[in-house]
């Protein structure tokens, strides 16, 4: 099975199904969008859902002309008036349903993927206000005691704007929000497990702060999985920078063995 997470926007903010175009040839199985626009809707009839007076969730159940081969589940959360926010798409046409918990950051979507093995995914993106290391902390904590709640497995990607190469005091509580994540809920970075290598001194960007020079380069974007999950672990890629042209980010795809998902292998 393959996670995909991508911050799209550059200058010009997507849709989810232009998005979704750009993974054809990857075949990822559930995606994560950040900073995007829900679906066009002239292809899609999107029930909105006011969660409170400031945002809403917009829900398609099924939406086939995203690609031709297959239907899709979408659920976008964001600020509709201001048109950006961040989508969770099933590809494989497992149902999604929005998991509401109070008071969680408008831009954090957790929801059960009811696969074969259901787990609870969440799509994260942080914003600096009140911070984005405590945006982070206390969304992650409570999708996690709501997973534990349910007796759910929990995932969760998208751009957390951490990384402990920022200065000072915003590098100490990148590290403190890997750490508490580890210790606290045994929710391990896929990334930096599968490279062993150290946070801040990764080998390969996700982001970079001047786009066009490539200069400035962090690794923000994250992947946690279960620590009982770690051997089901198969791969972690930084999709390259000359194929996703249209954002400084870069998609982060991570694979895990189908077993845990319930998931049978086709046979030819």
């Amino acid at each position: 099975m393959q996670i995909t997470s991508w911050n799209c926007r550059r200058k010009k903010v997507k849709t989810v199904d232009w998005c979704l175009k750009q993974f054809e040839p990857i075949k990822t199985h559930l995606v994560t969008l950040q900073e995007c626009r829900p679906l066009d809707q002239g292809k899609a009839k999107i029930h909105w859902e006011n969660t409170d007076s400031n945002q809403w969730v917009g829900r398609v159940r099924t939406q086939a002309s995203l690609q031709t081969d297959t239907g899709h589940q979408v659920i976008w959360r964001g600020i509709k008036a201001m048109g950006w926010g961040v989508a969770v798409v099933s590809t494989k046409s497992w149902p999604l349903e929005f998991v509401d918990i109070p008071f969680l950051h408008r831009h954090v979507v957790p929801v059960k993927v009811h696969a074969p093995e259901p787990f609870m995914f969440v799509g994260v993106w942080t914003q600096r206000e009140p911070s984005y290391a405590r945006v982070a902390w206390e969304s992650m904590s409570a999708c996690a005691h709501e997973a534990d709640k349910r007796g759910l497995p929990l995932v969760a990607a998208g751009d957390f704007n951490i990384s402990r190469k920022f200065k000072g005091k915003l590098g100490e509580d990148a590290s403190n929000v890997l750490k508490s994540m580890r210790d606290r809920y045994g929710l391990v970075s896929a990334y930096h497990q599968h490279y062993n290598e150290k946070q801040g001194e990764e080998t390969r960007f996700t982001y970079y702060h001047k786009y066009m020079g490539r200069f400035r380069p962090f690794h923000i974007d994250y992947f946690f999985v279960s620590e009982d999950w770690i051997d089901r672990l198969i791969g972690v890629k930084v999709e390259p920078f000359s194929t996703f042209q249209d954002s400084d980010h870069r998609p982060l795809t991570v694979e895990l063995d189908d077993a845990i998902f319930g998931i049978i292998p086709q046979r030819n």
